[in-house]
């Protein structure tokens, strides 16, 4: 148990960001459709959720100097932390420390793969000069002690590296973690079909392998699912079932980091 007493500087805390959607067991904010982490950091006008946002970011994030943002996981997945890219390479090698000092694997984001994501509260963090982590840690819609724990850990030893408590490094030891400097790369369907996986998360994958597979309702194969690069399988991010349509996220695979150069030529398989 964090103490008052014991902690040097304060600790803002928002349990439930987007009340509305958590209420309705959304994603998106039922009132006008929009996912409020793809519209930060908001505006005093317009939709429901570009309000929410804008409370949120500038009533509660703009005064801190750090932000972890923690997020539900898909199923199965590695729990990992992300450090997004940034011009500002100070802020991105203290970002990259404190997901070292939380425990788990860390992945650095490239930002030619994940054009996509934008306008999420870690990106107007770092805009204003903020240091950031993002959490990819419980599953959807289970709340899973071992995850909490996990979680509780490595906040506690983010604030003992940043000097905000005392005590030591605990180390994260009821998971899976690879220890070496990671990207990501996301798969997508080019044909739908119900997914099936060879891999499951954590497990090695070398170029080329085959990792799963997209088959037809009446189970004929439809697509075969292949790893671009040597790594490890990071996530199947099937969130509702194991269907997929044209164009949905089917895998993330983390792999050793590389040049941008190289990883380019794998951002994005069908």
């Amino acid at each position: 148990m964090l103490t008052p007493a014991e902690l040097r500087g304060n600790i803002v805390a928002v349990p439930i960001l987007s009340p509305l959607a958590y209420q309705a067991q959304l994603m998106n904010t039922p009132q006008d459709g929009y996912d409020l982490n793809r519209h930060l950091p908001g505006k005093p006008q317009m939709f429901l959720s570009h309000r929410l946002a804008h409370l949120i970011y500038h009533g509660r994030l703009w005064p801190c100097d750090y932000v972890i943002d923690p997020h539900a996981n898909s199923s199965p997945a590695v729990r990992c932390a992300i450090v997004k890219g940034t011009a500002d390479q100070t802020i991105k090698d203290i970002s990259r420390e404190l997901a070292d000092a939380f425990g788990i694997t860390t992945i650095e984001m490239v930002y030619e793969h994940e054009k996509h994501r934008t306008g999420t509260m870690v990106e107007g963090a770092l805009a204003d000069g903020k240091l950031c982590l993002v959490l990819e840690l419980l599953y959807q819609r289970r709340i899973d002690e071992n995850f909490v724990r996990t979680g509780v850990r490595g906040i506690l030893n983010v604030l003992r590296k940043l000097q905000m408590i005392d005590g030591e490094i605990e180390e994260q030891t009821d998971m899976p973690v690879i220890e070496q400097r990671l990207s990501r790369v996301e798969l997508t369907a080019k044909l739908g079909g119900l997914v099936s996986w060879f891999k499951t998360a954590g497990e090695a994958a070398a170029s080329g392998a085959k990792v799963g597979l997209i088959r037809g309702p009446w189970g004929d194969v439809v697509k075969e699912i292949y790893s671009p690069r040597d790594g490890w399988m990071l996530a199947w991010p099937l969130l509702a079932n194991q269907a997929a349509t044209a164009g949905d996220f089917l895998a993330s695979i983390a792999m050793p980091w590389t040049s941008r150069k190289g990883l380019a030529r794998c951002s994005a398989i069908d």
